[in-house]
Parts: C-alpha cells; structure tokens; sequence
C-alpha cells in the first residue's frame, strides 16, 4: 500500500511517487545479495542520517525504483468510512482507486493498525486524528478493531499472558 508519510524520504533525495509502507512486504532476497543491497542497509543504519519510518525508509531509499506495489488488500490501513479514505487518498502523491480501498475494508488480508493510539490491543486505544476525519465522531474503529483482534487473541493458548501485558481485563 501506498504510505501517506512519503515525505519521509525527501531529505534522502528521493522524490519517489510509490513510496510504500513496508507492513507487508516480498523481497527478491536472492537478487538483493547480488546486488550488495545488505551491504548498503548496514552502511545507511550505521550513518548519521535521520530515518523517518526506520525499516521502511531503508526499503523505499534503498531498493527504489525496483519497487513494486502489492494491492491494498495486503496492507490496508483500519479507516473507519469513507470519508476517512478520501482524507487518506488526497494525501497520496500516487493515486489509488477508492474502489480498491473499499475492496480491501470488506475483504482485507492484512489490516495495517496506524490509525488508533496506543494499538489496538491496548485497553485505552483511540483514535488518531490528525490522519482521519474521525474526530467527534462515535463509530471509529478502533473499538471495532480492538474487539476483532481480541476474539481472535482469545483462540490462543496465549491469552491469559496477551490480557496480562495489554492491560486488558479478560472476559469470555
């Protein structure tokens, strides 16, 4: 998916239009070796530089433009309507189809939780509201989301451990 945050890499020099979030990504490991690429990543983690992003500056600078873009499916960010996509989409410097976003909120692979604070498995998770229209509204989906991830927490042998570290008071 397409990140918003690409300005993230223009102090590097790299005006890239397909600067992608690296949540979910498939690497040619085997042509990354060939072209020394591991070499380059270590050398750019040990510089000076400031890395906005972390992992996915490194990626987007380093492997740019052999970047390809997997469908929002993959990688779609927790919107809570519409209108929070059209805020997420006047934002991109690539344009994306609306109807691949909505595809992806009814038939998502891989949900990208960057919209609630602290993460969703969080027991005072909100909404983050500088990247959405959400604001005073009630219907977020951050307590969607929260139960979601929850229902599927408590199918593990792990949630006892889960409910102790997030704080979260466990109910059946």
């Amino acid at each position: 998916m397409y990140d918003f945050l690409s300005y993230g890499v223009d102090y590097l020099g790299l005006k890239s239009n397909s600067y992608i979030n690296a949540g979910v990504i498939l690497l040619n490991l085997k042509k990354m070796r060939e072209d020394k690429k591991v070499i380059e990543f270590i050398n750019l983690t040990n510089s000076k530089k400031q890395l906005v992003n972390y992992d996915q500056t490194l990626f987007n600078y380093l492997l740019y433009p052999k970047i390809g873009r997997m469908p929002s499916k993959y990688s779609i960010f927790n919107f809570a309507d519409k209108s929070d996509i059209e805020v997420y989409l006047r934002s991109l410097r690539t344009k994306v189809p609306i109807e691949e976003i909505e595809e992806a909120l009814k038939n998502p692979t891989v949900v990208h939780n960057t919209l609630c604070y602290p993460k969703i498995w969080s027991n005072n998770t909100v909404y983050q509201t500088s990247y959405t229209n959400c604001g005073a509204r009630h219907n977020c989906s951050c307590q969607r989301d929260f139960n979601l991830w929850h229902s599927f927490a408590r199918q593990t042998d792990y949630y006892d451990e889960i409910a102790k570290f997030t704080g979260v008071k466990k109910h059946n």
